[in-house]
């Protein structure tokens, strides 16, 4: 019933936008419109200004690699997987921060109290949000594929991430695939906890360093300021 209303509706519009290039072809193919304007959900860019919020908030040593997961605290995000494997890497170099809020938060801070590599931090504003983000080494966006939506998404924290100076670790989705192997910026991973656990293994300092030179012409292109035009 809403896909017919869609298909009434969505030729009378004047402007059409989408966030992401297969969505886009998606609704040209399926209503037999003009494909619309793809306009990436991105932030904000200045300069990468790297600070230490986390580690001062939660004592975490300089020798650590933090992996940062922001936003929905929801399911099909790959956060209890992530969770399982983290605390089986509890004595490794590695800690995990979640950031944000949600229905798992309650489970997250079970985990915090357990093991002492993973952290909860609240949901900060938006203004605020690059500041924190920024002061973890790699970012984590590892939504599974239960639909359409989720395999050609784009999300905004990757972008977030980008811009604030790190390499993401991404799931499989077609369209964070594409991008992340296109502008070798971080890491493609299928959600599952096996997975997940060895490409955190194998990431170290040096490894994280040739990425991020990467990440200076991605910040060039996909920012706010060239989206808004």
């Amino acid at each position: 019933l809403f896909k017919f209303f869609e298909y009434i509706y969505i030729k009378k519009f004047k402007l059409i936008f989408v966030v992401s290039e297969s969505i886009g072809n998606w609704y040209k193919k399926t209503y037999n419109i003009k494909k619309p304007i793809v306009i990436y959900n991105t932030p904000k860019f200045d300069k990468f200004k790297k600070n230490n919020m986390f580690r001062n908030k939660f004592s975490i040593s300089k020798k650590k690699i933090i992996f940062l997961y922001q936003g929905g605290l929801t399911f099909n995000r790959g956060i209890e997987e992530c969770l399982d494997v983290f605390k089986k890497l509890e004595k490794k170099n590695v800690v995990l921060v979640l950031m944000g809020y949600g229905k798992l938060k309650e489970k997250i801070l079970i985990y915090q109290k357990k093991y002492s590599n993973i952290f909860y931090h609240p949901a900060v504003s938006m203004d605020k949000i690059m500041k924190y983000t920024s002061s973890a080494d790699i970012g984590l966006s590892l939504i599974k594929n239960s639909s359409l939506s989720y395999n050609f998404s784009m999300p905004n924290k990757l972008f977030e991430y980008l811009l604030s100076g790190l390499p993401v670790v991404v799931s499989n989705l077609f369209e964070m695939k594409k991008f992340v192997k296109k502008y070798k910026c971080g890491w493609v991973v299928k959600p599952q906890q096996i997975r997940i656990k060895k490409i955190v293994q194998n990431i170290n300092k040096g490894k994280l360093k040739k990425v991020k030179i990467n990440l200076k012409k991605i910040s060039k292109l996909y920012n706010w300021q060239s989206q808004e035009k």
